[in-house]
C-alpha cells in the first residue's frame, strides 16, 4: 500500500460507516439464521432475512468497489503513525530531564577531579 495516496476524509468516513451497517446486517443475519435453526421462522422474519442478504451482497459490493478496504488501511495506518509519534515524543520529554541531571552530575565529578589534580599539581610545584 503506498501511504503518499490521499483519500477525502469523507471517503473515508463513508466507508467506516460501510462497514458498520456490512457488520450490523451481518449480525442480525446470524441472528436469524441461529433462531431458524431452533423454530420455524415467521413470514416477516424470512422476509427480513431475505431482505439482509440482499442489503448485506449490495452493501458488500460498494464496499469493494469504493475500495473501502484501502481506505480504511491507509487510515489506520495513518492514525498508527500519528500514535507512534506522539508516544515517541512524550517518552522523550520524560528521559530528558533525567538525563539532564545525569549529565550536570558527570560535569560536577569531572570539576571536582580537574579541581584536585590542579591543586595537587600546584601544590607539588610549590615545594
Amino acid at each position: 500500500m503506498i501511504l503518499d495516496v490521499k483519500f477525502k476524509p469523507t471517503e473515508i468516513s463513508e466507508c467506516v460507516l460501510l462497514d458498520e451497517k456490512i457488520k450490523r446486517v451481518s449480525d442480525r443475519i446470524v441472528e436469524l439464521r441461529k433462531k431458524a435453526l431452533t423454530k420455524r421462522l415467521s413470514s416477516i422474519e424470512s422476509i427480513e432475512l431475505s431482505q439482509m442478504i440482499a442489503v448485506k451482497n449490495t452493501s458488500e459490493d460498494k464496499f469493494a468497489s469504493l475500495k473501502c478496504r484501502e481506505k480504511i488501511e491507509y487510515q489506520r495506518l495513518l492514525d498508527t503513525a500519528e500514535l507512534d509519534s506522539k508516544y515517541a515524543v512524550e517518552s522523550e520529554q520524560a528521559v530528558l530531564p533525567k538525563n539532564q541531571i545525569e549529565q550536570t552530575i558527570y560535569v560536577a565529578i569531572g570539576s571536582v577531579v580537574v579541581l584536585t589534580a590542579l591543586f595537587i599539581i600546584v601544590k607539588n610545584t610549590n615545594k
